[in-house]
């Protein structure tokens, strides 16, 4: 009886402590990894919809959406902050399109060839330094 209360009791610790962890992570700040990747993401453009659907990335990073399917797709931006460039890629089947953010807010973007196939991109501000 006391080796299965020993072990109930260890699974039990094991178990705060993974549901645990991602509540230490993000209390961690952000670190420089983190801050790189959030200056170039990646989409894909898969047949009928982009993975992922919405993302992020800071002012002046870089999206590029890589096309993975059999598919013709292309990227129209539906909505984007005001003054903003709409500037969309081209209709292709495969290959790669990268865009610059420069204003943050949010991007809407769409295939125009297949209905729901849509999407969103958040453009981060630079944080603001405390003083």
């Amino acid at each position: 009886m006391r080796v299965k209360f020993v072990f109930g009791a260890a699974a039990a610790a094991f178990a705060l402590a993974l549901v645990s962890m991602p509540v230490l992570a993000q209390s961690g700040g952000v670190t420089a990894a983190q801050t790189a990747n959030d200056q170039h993401i990646k989409v894909r453009v898969m047949d009928n919809f982009f993975d992922p659907r919405s993302t992020s990335v800071a002012q002046d990073g870089k999206v590029t959406f890589v096309w993975k399917g059999t598919n013709r797709h292309n990227v129209r931006f539906t909505k984007v902050p005001k003054g903003a460039n709409r500037k969309g890629s081209k209709t292709k089947r495969d290959g790669k399109w990268s865009r610059k953010f420069a204003k943050p807010g949010v991007y809407r973007y769409v295939c125009t060839l297949f209905s729901g196939m849509r999407g969103t991109i958040t453009v981060k501000p630079p944080p603001t330094s405390e003083k």
